[in-house]
């Protein structure tokens, strides 16, 4: 069901971070987080680890139209990261996402703020791409 302005999904995918805050969602790996949050509405879609077909996430986006309830995938040289965009204040983009400790032990969904300039230095020229669900 889509709603006005094709807000399709976006309630949805932020409620369901909501209710998963602390939690770990399936083994803890980031992609996890995404695709049970898809499966609210699609049971038992998977769409694995980051491959260059990403339209399996959605419709593409352009960074200035990105709405919270958005996926954003992060691409750089060792690193492969699927996040949700979860609000936008000001100029600092925050994301709902998993597996950022670098142990899936510790894996939780948390809240962060998108910090371009660290991942920059540390995985080279990050690509950001953004993706509204279907």
């Amino acid at each position: 069901s889509t709603g006005v302005c094709g807000q399709s999904h976006q309630k949805e995918i932020l409620s369901y971070c909501d209710a998963n805050m602390g939690k770990k969602v399936g083994k803890g790996v980031c992609y996890e987080l995404v695709q049970s949050a898809y499966q609210q509405w699609l049971p038992g879609y998977e769409f694995g680890y980051i491959k260059k077909d990403t339209d399996r996430y959605g419709k593409k986006v352009k960074q200035k139209d990105i709405m919270p309830g958005d996926v954003v995938v992060m691409e750089g040289k060792g690193l492969g990261h699927l996040a949700i965009v979860y609000k936008i204040d000001k100029d600092v983009l925050y994301v709902a996402e998993q597996n950022t400790k670098g142990s899936l032990k510790k894996s939780v969904v948390e809240v962060n703020p998108l910090d371009l300039e660290w991942m920059n230095e540390r995985y080279g020229n990050v690509k950001l791409s953004f993706y509204r669900p279907k």
